[in-house]
């Protein structure tokens, strides 16, 4: 990822329910999209060289498993990615205190599957108002040909209100340079949400812009 901001792109959308927050983070959180409805969760990625990288992730949930399905498209070099997934839900922290799921994840380009992830999602909701939301990952990833390697993160978001969140976070995969992220995301009536994140690694730097919606 070799890549800064040039572009940024606005979309508003009205629709009834409630967004799903996570979608441009590197750490999952364990929420799913509620069951019986969709969302779509989108971003943009300006690198440092000038490279970018949009992402479409639609997903919908039947009880506690979501299935979601992302095209990505990268610039540098010109070419796309397909990464469909399985996330299960076994403990629901909506209502605050601790939550748990797991998820699985493969990354196709063209036609043939460059990586697996596999992780383990605890997530901690803290504090009167769940002003503080706690999320990580523990599992493996593997790329084609290679052994499996160990990987995970830490994230954590605060709410300043309930229209805005504070959020950050650190993911680590072994045997590559740890990835940070923070920023801030806006909330609109509960439906749509807007996050603003700057990143970096050792060797690069890159601005997120995400779009998330629930239908």
């Amino acid at each position: 990822m070799k890549r800064t901001i040039i572009t940024a792109m606005m979309a508003t959308v009205v629709v009834a329910g409630s967004a799903h927050a996570g979608g441009s983070l590197f750490v999952d959180d364990s929420g799913v999209t509620p069951a019986g409805r969709c969302q779509l969760e989108s971003w943009l990625r300006a690198f440092s060289g000038g490279g970018r990288e949009l992402t479409l992730s639609p997903a919908c949930s039947a009880g506690p498993l979501e299935f979601s399905l992302g095209l990505t498209r990268i610039s540098r070099p010109g070419q796309s990615e397909l990464t469909p997934g399985l996330k299960w839900q076994l403990r629901d922290n909506s209502n605050g205190g601790f939550g748990l799921a797991v998820a699985a994840t493969g990354i196709y380009q063209h036609g043939k599957l460059k990586q697996t992830d596999a992780y383990l999602a605890p997530a901690w909701a803290l504090g009167a108002d769940q002003q503080w939301q706690i999320f990580t990952n523990l599992g493996l990833s593997r790329d084609r040909g290679e052994t499996s390697k160990l990987a995970g993160g830490l994230g954590m978001q605060y709410s300043v209100s309930k229209a805005v969140d504070l959020v950050a976070e650190r993911y680590i995969r072994k045997g590559r340079d740890a990835t940070n992220e923070a920023g801030i995301s806006f909330n609109f009536a509960g439906a749509a949400s807007i996050d603003l994140l700057v990143g970096k690694n050792r060797t690069d730097q890159w601005f997120t812009f995400g779009y998330n919606v629930v239908f």
